[in-house]
C-alpha cells in the first residue's frame, strides 16, 4: 500500500514496529530529497534528514566527546564535548592557580621590614600601614602589594608589585600628580598654585590679553637718502631704535605699509643695527 496524502492518526494511535527507510549511505542520500524525509544510514549506523538544502545526521550518544584531553593536538571540529571532560579539562588546565585574592589583605610594616612579606599563600595580598623602603622600593601607607608569581621570593623585589593608592600632588622633588592652574591663579602669580601646569587654553587667554612684542632685527647701511627695510610685523605702530658700534644713531623713520619702513638720513652710515618692535 502507498500513501499519496498525510495520514492521520488522530493523536491516539501509534505507529508500531515501524522502521525507517534504511540503506547504505550512497543509496539513502540519494533518497533523502524531500524536506522533512528522514532514513536510516546503515553505513553509518545514523539517522538522517534532509532539511531543504542538505543532508542532517543526528547526533549519537557515541560521538559526544568524552576525553579530558579534548582531542588533544588533533580537535574535532565537529564533536560536541561532554561535561565531564570539560571539567576535566580545565581543572587539569588550571591546577595550582589561585582562583582569586582573599577579601581582606594582611597588614604589612614596611618601616620594621627588610624584605617583602614571607610565608605567601595563594590569594594573599598586603597594605602598608607603616611606610618604609624595602629592597630599594619605597612603599608609603595606604599602598597595596602583590606578588607577581606564583612562589614569591621575599627577598626579590622583581616578584612584587606595588600599587600606589595615596599618591601626593607633586614639586619639584616628589613625583605624583599635578593640577592645571586657571587663568587667575596664573596672573595672579598665586604661590599656592606654584606646582600647578599651564594649559594651552589658559596660556592663549593669557597672551590675548597680554601680547608678546614682535620685533624684527637687521643691519643696513645707511645713506644720504632712504633705504627700505622690510620687517613684516603685520602693523604701523612701531618702535624703532639704531646704533653702531659708537652709540645710538637717529634717523628719521617712516612706516610706509603694515611690513615695512623707510629710514632717511643726510649722511651714510655703515652697518647699522636696526631693531624694530611692533606695539
Amino acid at each position: 500500500m502507498k500513501f499519496a496524502y498525510d495520514l492521520d492518526l488522530q493523536k491516539v494511535a501509534q505507529l508500531v514496529n515501524a522502521l525507517l527507510h534504511s540503506a547504505n549511505t550512497a543509496t539513502i542520500n540519494a533518497a533523502l530529497s524531500a524536506e522533512g524525509q528522514i532514513g536510516y544510514d546503515t553505513t553509518l549506523d545514523a539517522v538522517k534528514y534532509f532539511d531543504g538544502s542538505a543532508i542532517q545526521t543526528l547526533a549519537r550518544l557515541s560521538d559526544i566527546l568524552n576525553d579530558s584531553t579534548l582531542g588533544g593536538g588533533s580537535a574535532s571540529t565537529t564533536r560536541a564535548a561532554s561535561q565531564a571532560s570539560i571539567k576535566a579539562y580545565v581543572d587539569a588546565a588550571t591546577a595550582g592557580i589561585a582562583t582569586g585574592l582573599k577579601p581582606y589583605p594582611t597588614l604589612f610594616d614596611a618601616g620594621a621590614a627588610s624584605t617583602f612579606p614571607s610565608g605567601y599563600a595563594a590569594g594573599d595580598w598586603y597594605r602598608v600601614t607603616v611606610a618604609g623602603t624595602v629592597l630599594g622600593v619605597v612603599l608609603e601607607v595606604g599602598d597595596t602589594v602583590y606578588p607577581t608569581v606564583a612562589s614569591p621570593s621575599a627577598s626579590n623585589a622583581a616578584h612584587w608589585y606595588v600599587a600606589q593608592s595615596n599618591v601626593s600632588e607633586a614639586s619639584n622633588s616628589v613625583f605624583g600628580f599635578i593640577k592645571n592652574a586657571t587663568l587667575t591663579e596664573f596672573e595672579g602669580d598665586n604661590s599656592a598654585a606654584a606646582n600647578k601646569a599651564m594649559t594651552v587654553s589658559v596660556l592663549n587667554a593669557f597672551l590675548s590679553s597680554n601680547p608678546i612684542p614682535k620685533s624684527y632685527v637687521t643691519t643696513v647701511n645707511l645713506i644720504n637718502g632712504t633705504v627700505g627695510v622690510t620687517h613684516n610685523l603685520g602693523g604701523q605702530n612701531l618702535h624703532v631704535t639704531m646704533s653702531d658700534a659708537s652709540g645710538p644713531v637717529h634717523a628719521l623713520t617712516v612706516p610706509t605699509s603694515n611690513n615695512a619702513i623707510n629710514i632717511t638720513a643726510k649722511t651714510a652710515i655703515s652697518s647699522v643695527k636696526v631693531v624694530i618692535t611692533k606695539v
